[in-house]
């Protein structure tokens, strides 16, 4: 049997969480806020083929944050932001090319740290 019945899901982890914070303040005219994330997830197998999942080995847990600062004024929205603070390579999927033959295992991660500045308008 490949999967006996009851085997998680793969990349589903056993544990999730994620926690937001924002805090607003008028700047004379301007809305200015700052804002926080930070989500964290517990390790996961990365096939739900008991065999493949151990040659592909698990998916690491991992823990990242998100921040940023802005503005908005007259319906303009001005923000400057950081993704991955912590520069985090998160392991988001583990897979082999023809996906049963023992390759080379391939890790997907995640996007590493980006620093913006988003500018926007309503109308």
């Amino acid at each position: 049997m490949l999967a006996p019945k009851g085997t998680r899901l793969p990349i589903t982890p056993r544990f999730k969480a994620s926690g937001t914070a924002r805090y607003s303040v008028p700047v004379g005219t301007a809305k200015a806020y700052i804002q926080g994330l930070v989500a964290h997830q517990s390790s996961a197998a990365a096939d739900i083929r008991l065999e493949q999942a151990a040659s592909f080995g698990r998916l690491k847990a991992y823990t990242t944050a998100n921040a940023s600062i802005g503005a908005e004024l007259s319906g303009y929205t001005l923000e400057l932001f950081v993704q991955n603070l912590w520069d985090e390579r998160a392991q988001l999927s583990r897979f082999q090319q023809c996906g049963t033959c023992s390759q080379r295992t391939y890790i997907v991660s995640s996007t590493p740290r980006t620093i913006g500045l988003r500018a926007g308008a309503k109308f």
